[in-house]
């Protein structure tokens, strides 16, 4: 900025940084967005995550750390590569950028390589495109690879062995910006090409590789987080759209075992729920029910009972049921209500509110009726019911989906099946 007598003034804020400028001199206004975020935990690689592919080395968490090649393997062509499952977009000059905390076990010989980055790369030969940093025996260098033509910068820092640093990769339409423990350094994208990849969706990626001769010492990558922001484009996102990209929304777990949350199995029809007030009939958040007609009771059955993961809270933005006869007429009208148990600390839904435990807090949904002669194959009424605010359920707690038969008998062959569908996120 230049004042009237044409000297210049810098602005900065509080701490004396200088405000930043986009390519075009414009002040940029806009906050971050995160597109993507894993804060390592557990002893389980999250695949809602993360995909995995290794020869002859191993991946390994633990101690909040993914460990590439955790047993150092020295065996010559051995790898061990880590990939997002999501791909990060690139939106030309609207910055995308990689921060990772990481260490190393040793600095790699020269028949090892570690890479950190954007890209597309599988078992020990060239990455197809990407833009990432790429440590050798010969230091930390910026790669921009176009299409497989590589174009390499060398970096002025040195990793600290055993020590976590932080690994920073910024992509925009001019360049890549490197980033290891406060040392920045850009490669500019070549003249001849129009951005630093030539593909603009890429996943973050992690690699350990050994050359076609074995290195002397085997290197182990350990990766403690790693966080993607992208600027501008996404800052309008609602954040449930944000973390269900995280891999938090209510079909997958969001911890350890990281599989689906619903009971619905390849090719295969539900089992016949045991109904019961105290045991959940089905250990999942939703999915298929079958129920022999029993006789007409004021008994709340507990069909689905969810205990969300710990760390977490479950939020719910809708329900819906559809519930369908098989095996035999209707022969006296049955009325189905259902509902739902939110925030009990524990699986039976006789559970009371005392010292160290709360009832489920039931939130009624509705009703589903057949008449009487109601054939094989006929239809209730779907119910359908959307919360806004979302109804939460807390960190430990139990989600139950109630059902309660006021009208009805049993009858020999007669059978309810449905679905129920719990949509919503984890936070």
């Amino acid at each position: 900025m230049s004042s009237a007598g044409g000297a210049t003034v810098n602005i900065v804020d509080t701490e004396g940084k200088p405000i930043e400028a986009t390519e075009h001199g414009e002040m940029k206004t806009s906050i971050l967005s995160i597109v993507m975020y894993d804060q390592v935990e557990g002893n389980a690689l999250n695949t809602n995550i993360w995909t995995s592919s290794v020869s002859g080395m191993t991946i390994v968490q633990s101690g909040g750390f993914i460990n590439l090649n955790a047993a150092a393997a020295v065996t010559a062509n051995a790898y061990a590569i880590l990939t997002s499952n999501k791909i990060v977009p690139f939106y030309g000059e609207q910055e995308v950028e990689l921060s990772t905390s990481c260490k190393l076990s040793v600095l790699p010989d020269s028949n090892c390589v570690v890479e950190i980055g954007y890209g597309l790369a599988a078992t020990n030969a060239t990455p197809t495109d990407g833009a990432f940093m790429r440590i050798t025996a010969g230091g930390v260098s910026i790669v921009s690879n176009f299409g497989g033509v590589e174009t390499v910068l060398a970096h002025t820092a040195v990793p600290v062995i055993g020590v976590v640093q932080d690994y920073d990769v910024l992509v925009d339409a001019t360049n890549i910006e490197c980033e290891l423990d406060g040392v920045k350094v850009n490669l500019d994208v070549p003249v001849g090409n129009p951005f630093p990849c030539s593909i603009a969706r890429q996943p973050v990626f992690y690699r350990v590789y050994n050359k076609s001769s074995s290195p002397a010492t085997g290197v182990t990558l350990s990766i403690g987080r790693m966080e993607v922001t992208q600027a501008i484009v996404t800052a309008n996102k609602p954040w449930p759209e944000i973390l269900c990209e995280m891999a938090r929304s209510s079909y997958q777990n969001p911890s350890t075992p990281f599989t689906t949350t619903c009971n619905r199995t390849n090719s295969s029809t539900p089992g016949s729920a045991a109904l019961s007030n105290t045991v959940p009939a089905y250990a999942t958040l939703d999915g298929q029910f079958k129920i022999a007609a029993p006789a007409a009771a004021a008994t709340d059955y507990a069909i689905f009972g969810f205990q969300v993961p710990t760390g977490y809270q479950l939020k719910i933005t809708g329900v819906q049921i559809s519930t369908v006869i098989e095996g035999a007429a209707i022969v006296t009208p049955t009325t189905l209500e259902w509902a739902l148990g939110l925030n009990s600390t524990a699986a039976s839904l006789a559970t009371a509110d005392g010292a160290g435990t709360v009832a489920p807090r039931r939130k009624p949904l509705g009703l589903q009726s057949f008449l009487a002669l109601a054939g094989i194959g006929s239809l209730a009424q779907d119910l359908d019911r959307n919360f806004d605010p979302p109804l939460i359920v807390d960190s430990g707690r139990w989600c139950h989906v109630i059902l309660q038969i006021p009208d009805g008998a049993a009858t020999a062959l007669l059978v309810f099946r449905g679905t129920v569908t719990i949509n919503g996120f984890f936070e």
